[in-house]
């Protein structure tokens, strides 16, 4: 027999294909065209898998969108290499079949029996949400004004910003922000899972596991636009992205580039991020908690009463600067982060533990759930102007303090409605149903720095 050629076309043909999540169909569409095996009903498998030189399956980026696409067509099966069972047996009611080589997708396929084919059932029969490694409030010593203010931004899902001197436990305080935070709905861990599962590096051989505990993303100062916002000639989701339903923290705000901060603008408002380029265009999903944290100065001692500046005026000037207004006028909590006392280094047993803290900001989140249940919004961070207000249920008294605090700080209108929206926050974790003067008064001690 000579040799001959095999074209195969793949429509459409205007759309880029990459990756190798094409290779177990191509290979069972040629053993079907050459008569290498015969198949009954093949229209109704969908392949996705990567094919090593040895016949075996590797697993694929991007199965959990192929997979919750698919779920509705009740006929279809979708077979998937071993390592992404995880991903398919997140879609409640998905038929699939899984194998390890070409020859055992073949050898499954010839059979044709229901007993090969598996029906995914969902989240919680199979998977657990384990939160190790998370550090506890009750190991942070005092700081009982920042333990208060990360509560209200969990219970509301508010982005935060840390401003204390060196060594002060910014970053600690952060990190512990996760053990507070309520659980994620299967909606919740689908959503960022989806995203997760697109990101994943080609050829990565771990078994892909879904994403059940709320992400925290800390990118370095140096990352740049693509790897923040995504992009990319691949169009790939960026940490914003990776942090959809969780955490994005930047630590040592100042020192990022102030163009990559100015691209986090648009998704602190939309919950969004829409990248273009020549390639393309995609839109990845980005409701994240923005957290940062930074020093006063650049000596890091401006607001440390033991410890004496070095910094001149301009100095400071400059670098408060690298933090535009607008960017600022996002960040609904800003708060002081002062120095711990020496004298509280010995203090045992003394602070509340994260659980009980938790405990408060899911009863303020189920309160929330109740509120928004015929709305678009799942926390009191994601309401309109419109809905700020009519939430915050306030007398008339009540609205004449908001406005006559809001002109005397300057606040901008996207400034007064973040503050109805911190106190909304907080008259949810004390139980009541109107914002009154007391929540307004601490929301707006969280408005004090102003750069």
């Amino acid at each position: 027999m000579t040799g001959y050629r095999t074209t195969v076309n793949l429509s459409p043909a205007d759309l880029r294909k990459e990756g190798s999540a094409l290779d177990l169909p191509l290979a069972i569409g040629l053993l079907v065209s050459t008569g290498e095996i015969e198949v009954e009903q093949l229209d109704r498998y969908v392949f996705v898998g990567e094919l090593s030189l040895d016949g075996l399956l590797k697993p694929v980026k991007g199965v959990l969108s192929i997979a919750m696409n698919l779920v509705a067509e009740r006929n279809s099966i979708l077979v998937v290499p071993r390592g992404n069972v995880q991903e398919a047996s997140l879609v409640e009611g998905l038929r699939y079949v899984c194998a390890d080589s070409l020859k055992e997708c073949v050898e499954i396929l010839e059979r044709n029996s229901s007993h090969d084919v598996n029906v995914a059932t969902g989240i919680s029969s199979n998977h657990e949400n384990v939160d190790d490694g998370i550090p506890d409030f009750k190991n942070v010593i005092g700081m009982d004004e920042v333990k208060r203010a990360l509560e209200i931004a969990a219970a509301g899902a508010h982005n935060f910003l840390l401003v204390g001197s060196p060594g002060a436990g910014k970053t600690l305080c952060a990190k512990c922000l996760l053990g507070i935070l309520p659980e994620m709905t299967e909606l919740e861990i689908l959503e960022t899972t989806r995203i997760h599962s697109c990101a994943r590096r080609s050829g990565d051989s771990e078994e892909f596991k879904p994403v059940m505990s709320r992400p925290f993303r800390s990118p370095h100062h140096s990352a740049s636009m693509v790897s923040l916002v995504g992009g990319g000639t691949r169009l790939l989701p960026g940490e914003a992205s990776l942090a959809h339903n969780g955490v994005l923290f930047l630590d040592e705000l100042p020192e990022f580039n102030r163009s990559v901060l100015e691209a986090l603008r648009e998704p602190m408002e939309e919950g969004k991020i829409s990248v273009s380029r020549a390639s393309g265009t995609v839109v990845w999903p980005a409701r994240f908690m923005m957290g940062a944290a930074m020093n006063p100065c650049p000596c890091g001692y401006a607001m440390d009463p033991k410890h004496e500046c070095t910094c001149l005026p301009e100095a400071k000037k400059r670098y408060r600067e690298k933090i535009s207004g607008p960017l600022l006028d996002r960040i609904d909590i800003q708060v002081c982060v002062p120095p711990v006392d020496a004298s509280l280094f010995a203090a045992k047993g003394v602070a509340e533990a994260s659980a009980e803290i938790r405990k408060r900001v899911c009863a303020a989140r189920a309160v929330q759930r109740k509120r928004f249940n015929s709305l678009p919004f799942k926390s009191n961070a994601e309401m309109t102007s419109e809905y700020a207000r009519i939430f915050a249920n306030m007398t008339a008294d009540v609205e004449r303090f908001a406005v006559s605090a809001a002109s005397k700080m300057d606040l901008s209108a996207r400034g007064y409605f973040r503050l109805l929206k911190v106190a909304r926050t907080i008259a949810d974790l004390r139980g009541a149903s109107a914002v009154d003067v007391m929540d307004l008064s601490e929301a707006l001690r969280y408005r004090a720095f102003r750069g």
